[in-house]
């Protein structure tokens, strides 16, 4: 396989990997454990449809939508201009979404009586929210711009994250998601050489220190993993 042969396909692997995780977890969102651990059984999920949201199988929710929304935008007009994306992101918040998560409902409901429509969505963000939204809409970033300079790619990561979530915690982590999916697609590679990877950029980037911490953990566990598996 050539080398971009095998970019696409992770490229590929990214975005419908993401699509495909969340159409799972549309079926099990809000459940209790206990309840997931009955569906899921001891074998994988299937796409069931259902759920709290009456899904299709395959079908995502609110933040899959925003993924996609994104992606148009960035295969259409080949470059991210955070202006043009928040009038999108606004243009789904009005066309009555099932789902909407309650920081992209803040954001995106309609557009703001603001001569810039990304600042004015900005400006009205949760700045208490705490969560995934924005971490869950970057791979198509990570997608388009794999080829760019770190730095360059982070910038539109955390300024996409601030459209909806500007607590500096998620826009770090968007920019840590992005250069980890982007490194991916460009060289492949180990899950723990990705991660090592993507630490010690969070380092060099002075991201979040609790970004960091996160992803200390996590190569810490991956190492433990490696470790009990190559002993025995």
């Amino acid at each position: 396989m050539s080398q971009r042969a095998a970019r696409l396909q992770r490229a590929r692997g990214a975005l419908l990997g993401r699509l495909v995780g969340e159409a799972l977890g549309a079926t099990t969102q809000h459940l209790p454990p206990e309840s997931l651990a009955a569906l899921a059984g001891e074998g994988p999920l299937e796409m069931r449809g259902g759920g709290v949201h009456d899904v299709a199988p395959g079908q995502v929710t609110g933040e899959g939508e925003l993924t996609l929304t994104l992606a148009r935008e960035l295969a259409t007009e080949g470059s991210y201009e955070r202006e043009r994306v928040a009038v999108a992101y606004v243009r789904w918040g009005r066309s009555e979404p099932f789902d909407v998560p309650q920081p992209e409902g803040r954001a995106f409901p309609d557009f703001p009586e603001t001569p810039s429509v990304a600042e004015g969505v900005a400006a009205r963000a949760d700045r208490e929210a705490r969560c995934a939204g924005a971490l869950a809409r970057v791979v198509p970033l990570a997608v388009w711009g794999w080829d760019l300079p770190p730095g360059e790619l982070g910038e539109r990561a955390a300024a996409d994250a601030r459209l909806s979530h500007p607590d500096p915690s998620c826009r770090h982590a968007s920019v840590a998601l992005c250069f980890a999916l982007a490194r991916a697609i460009e060289r492949g590679g180990t899950p723990v050489e990705l991660q090592r990877a993507t630490l010690e950029f969070a380092r060099e980037a002075n991201l979040a220190a609790s970004v960091q911490a996160a992803l200390q953990a996590a190569l810490g566990g991956a190492g433990a993993r490696g470790a009990g598996a190559s002993g025995g």
